[in-house]
């Protein structure tokens, strides 16, 4: 049981990594913010950084990080 709690914790402080690419996101180039694919994108980070910070082992010592791009979602970072 106790390997298990350790892989979702890991799974889940890999998830906070979207709240870096919430940022870059909106860093885009302004042209592309309205395209359907850019919307949908950024709907994803902001829905995978919300519940990044919504799980309960998450904390300041993890550093995650990700990208979302045509609806692939890449995280990376340590916990």
């Amino acid at each position: 049981m106790l390997r298990s709690v350790k892989k979702l914790g890991t799974l889940g402080c890999v998830l906070a990594l979207s709240v870096t690419f919430s940022t870059a996101a909106m860093a885009m180039d302004a042209s592309k913010a309205n395209s359907p694919a850019y919307t949908a994108d950024n709907q994803m980070a902001q829905e995978v950084a919300h519940r990044i910070r919504m799980y309960p082992r998450y904390d300041i010592f993890d550093w995650v990080e990700g990208t979302v791009e045509n609806g692939v979602v890449t995280l990376r970072g340590e916990v």
